[in-house]
């Protein structure tokens, strides 16, 4: 029956055409009914919320062998998965544009989604949403009673990579998105971002005195062609090689992306641009209070439409005004530290934030 399962595994990995990124056979079960395939294909924010906060909690209540499916190379962040399959990086290409929340747009997401339930019992959107929706719902609270968060321990960049990056100039960690996460008609939107916003970006960032250290993955631009000489260029990496490197450098810059997500992660001081009904309504101000009280951040509340239009050099100047009043007064020493970390957060934090920031005002009046 052993054998049987771990040819069953093996054989529908290749047959879905999916990489085995984590696993170690031996510690696979013996029933097939324990095997549970979890497929994920969404943004970079609830990737964080899946990886960090929702895996270990389902895994617990479900007690199964948990396969996680996501995107290449980010089997390090999903530390409660018993194995991580990665579409290949050709599908990722076209897929990761297309994430939204918990689901993707692409045709190839359906497929994956249908091949896997072929073989496995499979967890799906659904069964996601349930638990966070724009915030933790009631269900959550039900099932868990409390809100937990595991980050994986994060390595130091190479010896080559250190020596690459021992330049002159503040070091930023810039991730130059296709996509904007937005907000429109009364819901969260998804829009293009102009290359030639980064470009100038990156010209007044190297102008300023600052060594960006970009990173393109499938869904951002390659811009090594025009500042080659001027700024550091990372690809293919995994994602805990790469918080190492978010670490290193000591800011991350996110720009409409979620990105902030992944220095949450990295323990990692980060500038974020993002639109205020975003930040609200989503409750992206839930993940900062839980996950991020330590490090130091800075949030520009913008429009992406100012990117989409003629207004992007603007925001440029905003974005330089809040690097240079920040970035030099990090304190790098007093960063929290980068080991595996497991935490119980405080909710009612949260709520005495949310009621402070958002809630309603109520007035008393004296009876006459």
């Amino acid at each position: 029956m052993e054998n049987n399962i771990v040819e069953f595994v093996r054989r529908a990995a290749d047959k879905i055409s999916l990489v085995r990124e984590k696993y170690v056979e031996g510690n696979l079960p013996t029933n097939f009914s324990q095997l549970l395939a979890m497929p994920f294909f969404g943004d970079k924010k609830h990737e964080f919320v899946l990886a960090s906060m929702l895996l270990h909690r389902i895994k617990e209540q479900t007690n199964k062998y948990v396969i996680a499916v996501g995107w290449p190379n980010h089997a390090g962040f999903f530390t409660a998965a018993d194995e991580y399959w990665s579409v290949r990086p050709d599908a990722a290409k076209t897929m990761m544009p297309q994430s939204r929340g918990w689901e993707n747009g692409d045709p190839k997401a359906k497929f994956y989604d249908q091949q896997l339930t072929r073989y496995f019992d499979t967890l799906a959107v659904a069964d996601f949403k349930k638990y966070y929706d724009n915030g933790f719902t009631g269900k959550f609270f039900d099932d868990f009673k409390f809100v937990s968060y595991n980050l994986p321990a994060q390595p130091s960049p190479s010896v080559n990579l250190l020596q690459r990056m021992n330049r002159k100039g503040h070091k930023v960690f810039v991730y130059p998105n296709r996509k904007l996460f937005g907000w429109r008609r009364g819901r969260s939107e998804v829009a293009n971002c102009k290359v030639e916003f980064w470009e100038k970006l990156l010209e007044r960032m190297i102008g300023g005195g600052y060594l960006p250290v970009v990173y393109a993955d499938e869904a951002a631009y390659d811009l090594s062609a025009k500042f080659s000489q001027q700024a550091v260029f990372l690809d293919g990496m995994r994602i805990l090689d790469l918080f190492g490197v978010m670490r290193a450098c000591g800011c991350v810059l996110d720009v409409f992306s979620g990105v902030s997500c992944w220095a949450t992660a990295a323990r990692t001081p980060f500038v974020r641009v993002t639109e205020r009904h975003v930040y609200s309504e989503c409750k992206d101000f839930e993940i900062d209070d839980l996950c991020s009280q330590q490090i130091p951040k800075r949030h520009i509340f913008s429009f992406t439409t100012m990117i989409e239009g003629v207004d992007y050099v603007n925001l440029v100047d905003t974005i330089l005004a809040k690097l240079n009043d920040f970035v030099p007064q990090i304190d790098h020493n007093h960063l929290p530290n980068t080991t595996e970390l497991s935490a119980v957060c405080p909710y009612m934090l949260v709520r005495q934030h949310k009621a402070k920031r958002f809630g309603t005002r109520f007035f008393k009046i004296n009876k006459i």
